[in-house]
């Protein structure tokens, strides 16, 4: 253990050395997140957030992710923000990842709130993705479960026009109406998107509005296992 410790304390440092020379080089001066995005299960989590601590010299807060060993994370040193996928698509952190990071007090980074982009653009976003795309191998854009995808998004389309919006400002919203712990950090890259995609502030949902939402899709949130 002595070996995998001194080993990984090395990595540690150097991808955090590396990052900090690419931010100095654009006049930064701090790095106010730092991520663990993978977790190496060969390593206890306690050793990674023992380095990490260290490079924060125990005087702030660690800004880490992690996701099921988050109680032991924080125990050894405080953890600011837990990035997860969260969307109206993928809810399955509601259950225990959500509300443990909410009595910790750590913060939520929601990644993908557009659904891997479906919420945006529909079916037709499944249908044209290039070859290679990894998307092509989640259950949720295989063919035998394209039909259930395709009526997920048309109860959102039916409940965006009625918001007077569009299909992804409404995912964004929801998403945005989970709480002011909880950040979006949906990708694009074509400008009319991020436009798009800043309107989705003016997009307000009563609690009305979040039951009917959510019970409205509640029966698409599952996909069923391919056939072999």
């Amino acid at each position: 253990m002595k070996t995998v410790g001194a080993s990984w304390s090395r990595r540690i440092f150097n991808a955090f050395h590396e990052s900090f020379l690419v931010i100095e080089g654009k006049r930064m001066r701090s790095i106010d997140l730092y991520y663990q995005h993978r977790i190496d299960t060969r390593v206890p989590i306690e050793i990674t957030m023992g380095e990490m601590k260290k490079l924060t010299g125990g005087r702030r807060k660690d800004k880490i992710p992690s996701a099921s060993t988050i109680r032991r994370a924080h125990a050894v040193h405080l953890i600011t923000a837990v990035q997860l996928e969260w969307s109206l698509w993928s809810r399955d952190v509601e259950d225990e990842i959500v509300p443990t990071c909410r009595e910790l007090g750590i913060g939520i980074v929601a990644y993908s709130p557009l659904g891997r982009g479906f919420l945006s653009l529909g079916p037709k976003m499944a249908e044209n993705l290039a070859e290679g795309d990894f998307r092509q191998n989640l259950p949720r854009f295989l063919p035998e479960n394209l039909e259930n995808s395709k009526m997920l998004y048309e109860r959102v389309s039916a409940i965006a026009v009625k918001k007077g919006c569009t299909p992804s400002q409404l995912a964004l919203a929801w998403v945005h109406h989970q709480g002011k712990d909880v950040v979006r950090i949906p990708g694009t890259t074509k400008i009319e998107n991020l436009q798009q995609n800043i309107g989705a502030l003016s997009v307000k949902l009563t609690p009305q509005d979040m039951v009917e939402l959510e019970s409205s899709l509640g029966n698409f949130l599952s996909f069923p296992t391919p056939k072999s």
